[in-house]
């Protein structure tokens, strides 16, 4: 989903994602572990540990696609 534009993106923490998306943030977690097999959410990056950060645009790009099947 990440786009690849000559500007980077804001990382944005598990946290802030989570807010965003209206989720807890050990949900995000939950699909990390999984987002290998399965895509479900924002696709994660991992920092080391459970150091989550998203691409502002990432998860941009999938609120929008829940919007398109609502």
């Amino acid at each position: 989903m990440s786009s690849h534009s000559p500007y980077p993106d804001k990382l944005l923490t598990a946290q802030q994602t989570a807010d965003r998306l209206g989720l807890r943030r050990k949900t995000l977690y939950n699909w990390a572990s999984l987002w290998a097999l399965e895509h479900r959410g924002p696709e994660p990056l991992r920092l080391g540990g459970r150091c989550l950060r998203y691409r502002e645009s990432d998860v941009a790009a999938f609120i929008a696609s829940l919007e398109q099947v609502a």
